[in-house]
């Protein structure tokens, strides 16, 4: 297998790319023939495993996803498989933010302009803010991709984006009002869409911007979110209440 060298007199764009080429020099050399729903199916299964905390299985099924999706050119679906991988290789120390915020970006040329897999990109960079800290740039780029999923008519990844990262990166900025409102629309749109754990996770969001608020009516918010999370068997959540 070859291998990129990024050397520090190299540009951004020159070690971005150096990055990327030894990420995609670790992946699988057999071509798994899958469908595109194939492929969804598995990742999926590779959310499945990091539900489980089983993170080295969720980034080899994400891996191999993304080697179909490929194959497929299906760059949407690239997105979704990056996402996954990056998340289990932070999860499990492999990676750094800084590297894997690098990786996205030179994604995102790749994207260019086309909405569905700059939405997912964005989202997946937004997430990357938040876990290194710069709150600010995770709200402006949060909003962006919520934005996108908005005209895709992606009413669950719009209510993801929204309950997780939206709401989280108001409530560190002390934005606590606005982060009521983020938690409120995604439970809105979690209900039009009647996805439970969007839901349930979209009360929790509530529950948690009505106690930062100083409001009074956090309980119920809190007590249909663990009622949901019991309805689906998700006692990680539970637990995180």
């Amino acid at each position: 297998r070859s291998h990129c060298s990024c050397k520090r007199s190299s540009s951004g764009l020159a070690c971005a790319l150096a990055l990327l080429c030894y990420v995609l020099a670790e992946e699988p050399s057999t071509t798994l023939k899958m469908t595109a729903q194939e492929a969804m199916m598995q990742l999926q299964e590779s959310d499945a495993c990091k539900d489980r905390r089983e993170f080295q299985e969720c980034e080899k099924l994400a891996k191999q996803a993304l080697t179909s999706f490929r194959g497929l050119a299906d760059a949407k679906g690239e997105a979704e498989a990056w996402r996954r991988i990056i998340g289990a290789r932070l999860a499990l120390g492999t990676m750094k933010a800084e590297e894997a915020q690098r990786i996205v970006t030179a994604e995102l040329r790749r994207a260019g302009g086309r909405p569905g897999p700059k939405a997912v990109l964005l989202l997946t960079s937004a997430e990357l803010h938040l876990v290194g800290g710069k709150s600010e740039q995770a709200l402006k780029t949060a909003l962006e991709a919520q934005s996108l999923f908005a005209g895709l008519s992606d009413l669950s990844m719009e209510a993801y984006t929204l309950h997780t990262v939206v709401t989280h990166a108001c409530l560190l900025l002390a934005r606590s009002e606005q982060a009521l409102g983020a938690a409120s629309k995604a439970l809105r749109l979690s209900q039009e869409s009647k996805q439970k754990g969007d839901e349930a996770k979209s009360w929790h969001a509530v529950a948690t911007a009505r106690l930062a608020a100083g409001s009074d009516d956090a309980m119920p918010a809190m007590e249909r979110a663990l009622a949901l999370y019991k309805e689906l068997g998700d006692a990680q959540s539970e637990m995180n209440m």
